[in-house]
């Protein structure tokens, strides 16, 4: 790797650096760098499910920049920026759901195939409102008028949720197609939607996951 900048050197006729760099990069090769530091990121959430866990430690900077977004539109006054930053935590988390885990993880579990959805997304709710209700409270100090529409943007945050974590194992152990991205576009621009997508999701996913839950 440091070959061509030593033939750089050497054509620039600056023979020290030249030979000193050769000399120092066949020392640093044979030198073995370990780290005894073990450091990882705390989070509110248990072990089990791992959604959250993983999801929280590979993205926490983004949930911290939401939470700046938040403050930056309370300083500036714009309501518009708060409500944008939940939406940004749910997008995060949403994130979350949309890689299948192995099969194994799946098969695993002691239960029927609606006990399973229903713990999965009784678990997503919990682990949702701890970020999203600090978020809102704050908003909701400042901007107090606009209560109802963070309320709105909770639930469609929640109703998009639901979907993804309901389309994941509807094609499970594929991961989420085409199709369901177009209808979850379409639910953005007719909320009401989610009425139909939620128990459409939920049958398939019942009937796909019978598979690995017998």
């Amino acid at each position: 790797a440091s070959f061509p900048f030593f033939v750089f050197l050497l054509y620039k006729q600056i023979f020290l650096f030249a030979f000193l760099l050769i000399i120092l990069s066949s020392l640093l090769a044979l030198v073995n760098f370990k780290t005894t530091v073990n450091w990882t990121i705390s989070t509110p959430f248990y072990k089990k499910p791992f959604e959250f866990l993983v999801g929280f430690r590979n993205t926490f900077y983004l949930f911290l920049l939401a939470y700046i977004l938040a403050g930056i539109s309370i300083y500036v006054n714009n309501f518009n920026l708060g409500a944008f930053s939940i939406i940004l935590v749910f997008v995060l988390m949403m994130g979350f759901y949309t890689l299948p885990e192995n099969e194994i993880f799946v098969w695993n579990f002691n239960v029927t195939a609606r006990n399973f959805l229903f713990t999965k997304l009784k678990i997503a709710w919990v682990y949702a409102a701890h970020m999203v209700v600090p978020l809102s409270l704050i908003l909701t100090i400042f901007f107090p008028q606009n209560l109802s529409y963070i309320l709105l943007a909770i639930l469609v945050g929640y109703g998009f949720l639901t979907c993804v974590i309901l389309a994941k194992y509807a094609v499970f152990p594929n991961e989420i197609n085409l199709t369901q991205f177009f209808f979850f576009g379409i639910s953005v621009l007719f909320p009401p939607l989610f009425l139909l997508l939620i128990p459409h999701y939920f049958l398939q996913s019942a009937k796909r996951l019978k598979i690995y839950l017998k």
